[in-house]
């Protein structure tokens, strides 16, 4: 076996800093500040203190698997014209999934402070399942937006940089830091507004001119799609969060 896997995953030296490790983070999301932790830690008050916080991960991680399964089941190649787009009931599943992994990803913290069970091992366990989450997330957003190739090796990878670079600042300083721009709450929250306002109005209207909305754009703003214009925004939006951190 060694000979198999010549590597370990954590290393002897690693295995002796988590014992030293403690958390130090700070969340600077607008939308955490104004009402989501207030309604998390009203809501933790409710889960039995039997339940332990890695259950709670693996129970919120699940929903991601569930809506990256049924994405790529759907249609694999991201291309309606040979899949055909899905009913709309699994755009309103992908956003209830995906507000479920988020509130379970702020509970499992919450529950272990809670029960006096927090360890190094718990959070190497959970930031281990965040870091796939843009990888699962994709396959339903890219359902919906059928980007180009390009598109979609960016949206990874751009994506992936400001999560390694929020831990590579940890890495040096102790302190994990997740700002406003840099923020994975309020992504999410906008996935989710994605997905339900897809199921309301159908996937093609990603792919309309503006000018259909905005007559009075000129021509060559009014022939971008909203796609377009979108991903403009959404590199904008990256750009900020790496030169935050």
């Amino acid at each position: 076996m060694d000979q198999l896997l010549p590597t370990k995953y954590i290393t002897k030296e690693g295995l002796i800093a988590l014992k030293h490790y403690k958390y130090n983070g700070e969340d600077r999301s607008i939308l955490v500040q104004l009402f989501l932790r207030t309604f998390w830690n009203w809501l933790i008050q409710f889960f039995p203190t039997w339940i332990a916080p890695n259950l709670i991960t693996v129970i919120g991680f699940s929903a991601l698997l569930t809506n990256f399964f049924v994405a790529v089941s759907y249609c694999s190649d991201c291309d309606y014209e040979v899949c055909g787009e899905p009913p709309i009931w699994v755009y309103f599943m992908f956003a209830f999934n995906l507000w479920f992994y988020q509130t379970m990803d702020n509970l499992d913290g919450k529950q272990a402070r809670r029960t006096g069970s927090s360890s190094a091992l718990g959070e190497l366990f959970d930031h281990g399942c965040d870091s796939l989450f843009l990888i699962l997330t994709a396959a339903p957003m890219f359902l919906i937006w059928q980007p180009a190739k390009v598109d979609q090796f960016l949206f990874l990878t751009q994506g992936v940089l400001v999560f390694y670079t929020s831990h590579w600042e940890e890495y040096f300083t102790g302190h994990l830091i997740l700002g406003r721009f840099a923020n994975p709450t309020e992504a999410q929250c906008c996935m989710i507004a994605v997905f339900l306002f897809t199921g309301v109005v159908g996937a093609q209207f990603w792919h309309s001119a503006i000018g259909v909305f905005l007559p009075f754009l000129p021509t060559s703003l009014a022939q971008l799609t909203v796609l377009s214009a979108l991903r403009n925004v959404l590199w904008f939006a990256i750009a900020a969060a790496i030169i935050e951190k």
